[in-house]
């Protein structure tokens, strides 16, 4: 995207705002039931309505997600402008990106997630939460840097996946059911159900959720013919309790366990290794030996969180404490056949996190808002890497490549702050933020098993100071204009000596002590409500500046910074409850472009995909979202609600480290949902109906892997609430 496509795309933006819809004037009660403007979010960690925040900010509601058949974090790529899935090898094993800032898997995260009040990351890895998305209140969604509140891996944007609270009126609880089936694989079943347990009156109470999945497979394994052999199955449990002992204190207590299992990865072939010819259906490669036969490869991963968080409403202040201890472990084996030859990887990374952030909030409504708070994390990663060659058919038993066990820790605090002042009477206020960041790194002591060489333990520090600056302007009570300027910066990190040799090997200069990278974001965005709140409007337009970017590249996931880059882009969304009584739309979509402006010497000759010019790894040109819900009475069945809901998503082809390209995706889904006045759901729903089965990840191993969109399912489900 070009300066001068910006420009019209600005004109257009903001002309626009003069050319919507006046809305004619309804009844209170009408108003209120339709009013888009009104909902909630806490993007600056205070709440405020979404057209007060100078932010690019989504809310996704509980609805949204059902009825767009979002289960996991990596499905909610569908609805975020400017986002797609990096990496999606397993489930719980995946990567997202947002409005570009994509640099493979390795190193720390460039997306920040946060569960209610604390942080989620795992040092050197960028994955997602595995969470399943269970009795959730909202999902938020802030694209752009946001470091300067939310912390670090927040380079690209934030998402913060929002619990459902117990309450202490009524005791309470729902109980759901589906099944389906699966094109060309086996049929899929899941139960979840939520209990609300009041304990003490307006004081005290619990609420547990929890659920079993099982997710068919739907390629067999090709040395074997091991039907389905991709099947997953997932178990979570949550037990959240609410306890306000006055009404100045709130205390949230959450203790959340989840377990993701899975046959083999994502990954399919669709080309014989042996032979080079195509297959017929998508086959898994089981690689293994003759002698003992094909490898039943698995990838698992596990996360047990804890957590405390403390409201004290004190007069003038409100003092946040949030507490949280993690553990999360990824296990695979992947086997994988390069020529005549069969490898196995079999690792295992597990990650203990503390964190604990303390912040103040005034209280006042006046003009001069501010918050201040300090933040401190200590997690250690215990790699336990073995990559080996299965040499048995030529008497040689398993020959290790890499085989090296050793720890990686941070140990990081920072201070940050904003302030915020209401000038000409409100119409205009300027925001400054700013977060001091220190991380102290190390790594070690470890093993390298193939040479017997003991690793010695290194240490670095890494600090910065990332500053925002936001002006937003109210032109009238129902649009909102801003501007806004970012920092964003990711702590560098320490790599073996065996990727070091690997990047050699590739002519490509590594060092073990791989430095930060750091970025600034320019925004201009708008926003605006009709009158009665039924049309809501948002636009930006962003420029972001990115150096010393970390690359992983290779096989043995290499990391150098290899340069520096440009992206450029627009987000539009639009929200709509029609005069058709019962019927909403809403679309969504993001046109970017991304390019290297320079390249570190010997990088290009290397790795052509990276080169001065070029366009940056698994980032989309393009994406796009609508989606139209229609609810109606059904008075023959008294008290009965029947909703209608469908969804369209699109994203376009990626650069992948091959060189080669993705296809381009799109997503059909829709749900019909009948609701009696007695608390009974009967639904039925399809997703991925046009089956869509092109790649949305290319590998560099034999057999050419891809990595495809799950096939189409059809199902129903069966629901009570009591």
């Amino acid at each position: 995207m070009n300066n001068r496509t910006l420009l019209l795309c600005s004109a257009g933006m903001f002309g626009a705002l003069s050319f919507l819809p006046a809305q004619a004037q309804t009844t209170q009660d009408e108003t209120d039931a339709k009013r888009l403007g009104t909902v909630t979010v806490t993007a600056q960690k205070r709440e405020e309505t979404i057209l007060d925040v100078p932010l690019s900010v989504q809310a996704i509601g509980a609805d949204t997600l059902e009825n767009s058949g979002i289960k996991d974090v990596g499905g909610l790529v569908k609805l975020i402008p400017g986002a797609s899935v990096v990496s999606s090898s397993s489930r719980g094993f995946e990567t997202i990106q947002i409005r570009g800032i994509a640099a493979g898997t390795t190193g720390d995260g460039l997306t920040g997630y946060y569960v209610d009040d604390f942080a989620f990351g795992v040092p050197n890895l960028q994955l997602s939460p595995p969470a399943r998305l269970l009795d959730l209140k909202q999902v938020e969604v802030i694209r752009g840097p946001s470091g300067t509140i939310w912390g670090q891996g927040s380079m690209g944007g934030n998402i913060r996946l929002i619990t459902e609270d117990p309450t202490t009126d009524a005791f309470s609880g729902k109980l759901l059911g589906e099944y389906s089936t699966t094109e060309g694989g086996a049929d899929n079943y899941a139960v979840d159900g939520v209990v609300n347990i009041p304990v003490v009156a307006d004081k005290f109470a619990i609420r547990i959720s929890g659920g079993y999945d099982e997710l068919g497979g739907f390629a067999d394994v090709l040395q074997s013919g091991q039907e389905n052999a991709n099947d997953s199955q997932g178990t979570n449990l949550r037990i959240k309790a609410l306890f306000t002992p006055s009404d100045r204190l709130t205390l949230r207590a959450t203790y959340w366990t989840i377990e993701n299992e899975q046959g083999f990865n994502n990954a399919v072939i669709t080309t014989n290794p042996a032979t080079g010819l195509p297959l017929l259906e998508p086959a898994i490669n089981g690689a293994g030996s003759v002698t003992n036969g094909p490898v039943d490869g698995f990838t698992n991963t596990a996360m047990d969180i804890g957590s405390l968080a403390v409201n004290y409403e004190f007069d003038a202040v409100t003092l946040i404490s949030s507490t949280s201890y993690t553990t999360h472990e990824l296990d695979f084996e992947a086997p994988l056949t390069l020529g005549f030859f069969n490898y196995n990887n079999d690792s295992t990374f597990e990650t203990d996190s503390f964190t604990q952030e303390l912040r103040l909030t005034n209280n006042d409504d006046g003009a001069f808002k501010w918050i201040a708070g300090v933040y401190y994390r200590d997690a250690t990663i215990d790699s336990d890497i073995d990559f080996y060659l299965d040499g048995t058919d030529f008497l040689l038993g398993e020959i290790p490549l890499i085989s090296i066990v050793g720890p990686l820790q941070t140990k990081s605090w920072s201070i940050f702050g904003e302030a915020s002042w209401e000038l000409f009477d409100g119409k205009l206020v300027p925001l400054i933020g700013v977060r001091y960041f220190e991380d102290e790194r190390s790594s070690g002591p470890g093993l390298d098993r193939v040479t017997s060489l003991v690793r010695p333990k290194q240490s670095v520090t890494f600090d910065k100071v990332s500053p925002r600056f936001s002006l937003k302007y109210l032109p009238s009570d129902n649009t909102t204009v801003y501007a806004n300027i970012a920092h964003g910066f990711r702590s560098g990190t320490i790599q073996t000596p065996s990727q070091v040799a690997a990047a050699s090997a590739l002519g490509v200069p590594a060092q073990e002590g791989v430095e930060p990278d750091e970025l600034w974001t320019y925004e201009l965005g708008a926003k605006f409500v009709s009158a009665d709140g039924a049309f809501l409007f948002d636009g930006a337009l962003y420029q972001t500046t990115w150096s010393d970017v970390q690359q992983p590249f290779g096989a043995l996931s290499s990391v150098a910074n290899v340069g520096d880059a440009t992206i450029q882009g627009i987000d539009l969304g639009a929200a709509w409850n029609t005069p058709l009584d019962g019927l909403s739309l809403q679309a969504n979509a993001n046109i970017q472009s991304t390019e290297w402006d320079e390249v570190r010497p010997n990088i290009t000759a290397s790795l052509p995909f990276v080169t001065a010019g070029g366009e940056l790894l698994a980032v989309p040109e393009q994406t796009f979202s609508v989606a139209a819900t229609y609810e109606r009475p059904v008075d023959v069945l008294g008290g009965s609600t029947l909703s209608l809901s469908s969804a369209y998503a699109y994203r376009s082809d990626t650069l992948q480290q091959t060189g080669g390209r993705t296809d381009d995706i799109k997503d059909v889904s829709l749900t019909a949902n009948l609701k009696t006045g007695q608390g009974w759901t009967l639904g039925v729903f399809g997703y991925n109906l046009t089956d869509e089965d092109g790649a949305t990840q290319l590998s560099t191993f034999a057999g050419n892997p891809i990595v495809r969109p799950y096939p189409r399912r059809i199902g129903v489900k069966l629901g009570v609430d009591f």
